[in-house]
């Protein structure tokens, strides 16, 4: 029943998608687990309140989740404009209890989400100037609130060549966007005579952000249950991308793409399984989606979200 309500096109589910988002952060407001973070960035963010937090970060899921289901319904790359991919993104990002805080990763998600959206807006742009320095500046702002996102520049200039057909003009322009911010800090550093008194090598090296592991007995039984749902689903995708047209197939690999580059900040923070969980939330719930709304059996793509919830419930309280 939950499939089919998330599966039609009418606006109202984004309504029930931030509605949805509230209700799985409740436990968060009753959480006795230490939910505080390590914060390390240059950009520095955080709410002591529990109650403020836990409110706070529940509507940034929601929002970010209704941003990513129209970022993917806008090229059609799910047939039916269906709210699943905003269902699976909430599902997925409230179903730990020791990440119910708002932390940098989260908000890194809306500009990554964001960056998603304009690779899209590339394909076979004739003038794409503006977005590509957008791109840059907006992948860099990402970079000084979490550093490992770093891994994330040479996607630009693949997704450039692989989408658009692309001059040398066009790799200067993105990568000044992307040194902009940087400039700017150090500028503001240099004028506060406090350049040479931060720590940039525990900002690029970022230590494990949560106080709290997420990789525990408990969190194995959703784990294990969503990645097969998951590995089904990118099977099935890449069997689908064959026979889709060569927008959607492109647009597809972009995803596949990013979700390879978000496993290499593994390399730069000290093999943080929780915020690499939270960066592959966005491209996790677009493999989902989009099997989930190709199944033709509603009955079987109700049972095996059923599974999924289940094995969510076993990590709450096994």
């Amino acid at each position: 029943m939950i499939v089919k309500i998330f599966k039609t096109n009418q606006i109202i589910a984004n309504i029930f998608v931030v509605l949805l988002s509230v209700l799985m952060f409740v436990p968060g407001y009753f959480n006795t687990i230490d939910i505080t973070t390590n914060h390390h960035s240059l950009v520095n963010f955080s709410l002591q309140n529990r109650f403020v937090n836990v409110l706070f970060t529940s509507f940034l899921v929601g929002f970010q989740a209704v941003f990513l289901n129209f970022v993917i319904n806008e090229e059609k790359l799910i047939k039916g404009n269906t709210h699943l991919v905003g269902l699976f993104y909430v599902l997925l990002n409230g179903s730990v209890s020791a990440l119910f805080s708002i932390n940098v990763v989260l908000i890194a998600n809306t500009f990554i989400i964001t960056i998603l959206w304009i690779f899209f807006k590339l394909y076979a742009l004739n003038n794409a100037k503006s977005l590509l320095f957008n791109i840059g500046l907006l992948l860099g702002c990402s970079v000084l609130i979490y550093a490992p996102l770093l891994c994330l520049f040479p996607l630009i200039w693949i997704v450039l060549s692989y989408v658009r057909s692309p001059n040398l003009r066009d790799f200067f322009i993105s990568l000044f966007g992307f040194l902009l911010p940087f400039i700017y800090l150090i500028a503001y550093l240099y004028l506060t005579n406090t350049l040479f008194n931060s720590n940039y090598v525990d900002w690029i090296y970022y230590p494990q952000l949560f106080s709290v592991k997420i990789i525990n007995e408990s969190f194995l039984y959703f784990l294990g249950i969503l990645m097969l749902f998951v590995m089904i689903s990118f099977f099935y995708l890449f069997g689908q991308i064959g026979r889709d047209v060569i927008k959607d197939r492109k647009l597809f690999i972009v995803i596949s793409l990013l979700s390879l580059f978000f496993v290499a900040t593994l390399i730069f923070n000290h093999v943080d399984y929780n915020s690499l969980y939270i960066l592959m939330s966005i491209p996790f719930s677009v493999f989902l989606a989009n099997y989930f709304n190709k199944l033709k059996r509603a009955w079987l793509a109700e049972l095996y979200f059923t599974i999924i919830l289940l094995g969510m419930l076993a990590s709450y309280f096994l």
